[in-house]
């Protein structure tokens, strides 16, 4: 009987351990992407860049984000995206987001508007959000709405299906 109790005991802890193995996240974001003629990249870091319309506006960019890949599997209910945007708004900001999902069948695209109000002034500003995965990484191709045209966006989705 101690047998089969030290057995079930070391099953279970086994278990526990592999259930807690995370994900290694990429240190380093992998911006090699084409982009639509008309716009380049600029401000290339390790987790960013900036995308610059062809008259030097900043209408967007891409993160490698913190959320983990196993965050956005189809039958996964993590909060993961949820903070991310929260955290991405600010504190000082109202936080809202409508989304639904690529038809990619392991790892869905989640196509985003995303909508920032200043609780201060009510001053309300609209993104596009693609978040994706690649290469390991979560990315958020992201693009500000009050200065880049909303039809323009899908011009740059071959981002994204170009994994």
């Amino acid at each position: 009987m101690r047998r089969f109790q030290l057995f079930i005991s070391f099953l279970l802890l086994a278990v526990l351990l592999l259930g807690c193995e995370k994900e290694t996240i990429p240190e380093k974001g992998d911006f090699s992407v084409s982009l639509p003629e008309g716009y380049s990249l600029s401000n290339v870091t390790d987790k960013t860049c900036d995308i610059l319309r062809s008259d030097g506006t900043l209408v967007g960019g891409m993160v490698l984000t913190e959320i983990s890949p196993k965050d956005m599997k189809r039958d996964c209910d993590s909060p993961a995206v949820a903070r991310y945007l929260d955290s991405v708004a600010g504190l000082e900001n109202m936080s809202e987001y409508f989304s639904w999902l690529g038809e990619e069948p392991d790892y869905p695209t989640l196509y985003t508007d995303h909508y920032v109000t200043d609780l201060e002034t009510q001053e309300k500003t609209s993104y596009k959000r693609v978040i994706f995965v690649r290469d390991g990484g979560v990315y958020d191709l992201w693009f500000d709405l009050q200065v880049m045209d909303k039809e323009d966006v899908p011009n740059f989705y071959s981002i994204v299906k170009n994994q």
